[in-house]
C-alpha cells in the first residue's frame, strides 16, 4: 500500500520522501527522495518474541526520521532558528532515551493488568493531538499480538459515541487513556472520572503530577515527563506495546507479531486473481 501510495503521489506531481529501513527495498527504489533509517537488535532479548523488539523499534526509528525531516524543512522555509532546531532535536534524543525508564514504570502495572484481562474482548485506545496516531498505533498493537479488538478513538470523539457502550458493558469496557501534559488534560480527567461512573475500567498513561493525583483510574503508568506534548508519541506507545505482549503471552501465543513471512497470504501482499486463479 506504501508503494501503491508513492506511484499515485508521483502520477500526479507529487514528490514523494522514502522513510525505509533498507536501501534496497521497492519503495527506496521508487521514491524521488529516501530518508534511510536503519533498525537493528542489539545483544539478546529476553525470552519473548524478538519481532516485538524489532517491531517497536521500527516505529521508533520512523517517528525520530519523521521530527528530524520536520526540524530540516522549518530550518529551510525560515519558520525555525537553527538554534530552535538543535534545541528540539536535544528533547526528542532525550525522549528516545527514556524510552526504558518508560518501559520500566509500565511493564509490572502492564503485566497485573493483563491478568485480569482474560475474558476481555475489546480495548479502546484514547488519544488527542499528536496521541491519535499513537492511540493507532497502540490499538494495532492488540490486533497483530494478542489478538484482541483494538479500537483507537479521539478523546473528544470517545466521550460523545463509546461512552454509551460502557454505560451498557460496565466493567467490560476497558479503556487506554493517553494523557500527557498539554492541552487535553482537563477533558481526559473528566473522561476518565466518566469511565469510572459508568462502571468501565479505566486505564491512564500520563506525566502530568495532577493526574497522578486523581483516583478515577483503576490503573495508572507514570512516564518520564515527555517535555512537550508534541515529543509525548515518543514514549507513550510503550505502555501498550507492553500490555499486548503479556496479553499474547498468557494466552500463548507462539509468533507475535505476524510477518509476510509467516505464509499469511494477505499480509504477504496476496492478489486475489493470483490466489484463486
Amino acid at each position: 500500500r506504501t508503494r501503491e501510495t508513492a506511484a499515485l503521489a508521483q502520477k500526479l506531481g507529487v514528490p514523494t520522501v522514502g522513510v525505509v529501513g533498507s536501501r534496497d527495498g521497492p519503495l527506496a527504489a521508487s521514491a524521488d527522495v529516501v530518508l534511510h533509517r536503519p533498525v537493528a537488535l542489539r545483544g539478546t532479548t529476553p525470552n519473548w518474541s524478538p519481532r516485538v523488539y524489532l517491531n517497536a523499534a521500527e516505529y521508533m526509528a520512523g517517528l525520530v526520521a519523521l521530527y528530524a525531516l520536520g526540524l530540516h524543512v522549518g530550518c529551510l522555509r525560515g519558520t525555525m532558528s537553527q538554534e530552535g532546531a538543535v534545541d528540539w532535536r536535544d528533547k526528542s534524543e532525550q525522549g528516545s532515551d527514556d524510552v526504558g525508564a518508560a518501559a520500566q514504570a509500565a511493564d509490572p502495572v502492564m503485566r497485573d493488568l493483563a491478568r485480569s484481562m482474560d475474558g476481555v474482548d475489546t480495548l479502546w485506545v484514547l488519544g488527542a493531538g499528536p496521541r491519535r496516531g499513537t492511540a493507532d498505533y497502540s490499538a494495532a498493537k492488540f490486533h497483530e499480538q494478542v489478538p484482541l479488538n483494538g479500537v483507537s478513538q479521539d478523546l473528544e470523539e470517545w466521550a460523545h459515541l463509546q461512552y454509551f457502550l460502557t454505560l451498557g458493558w460496565g466493567a467490560g469496557a476497558v479503556v487506554l487513556v493517553l494523557a500527557p501534559k498539554g492541552r487535553s488534560t482537563d477533558r481526559a480527567a473528566e473522561i476518565l472520572t466518566g469511565i469510572r461512573q459508568a462502571g468501565g475500567r479505566a486505564i491512564l498513561v500520563t506525566d502530568d503530577p495532577q493526574l497522578l493525583g486523581q483516583n478515577d483510574a483503576e490503573a495508572v503508568v507514570a512516564l518520564p515527563d515527555a517535555r512537550d506534548e508534541l515529543l509525548s508519541p515518543l514514549t507513550f506507545h510503550v505502555p501498550a506495546q507492553l500490555l499486548a505482549l503479556h496479553l499474547a503471552r498468557r494466552r500463548s501465543v507462539p509468533e507475535i507479531p505476524l510477518r509476510r513471512t509467516d505464509d499469511r497470504w494477505l499480509i504477504r501482499g496476496g492478489d486475489l486473481r493470483t490466489e484463486f486463479a
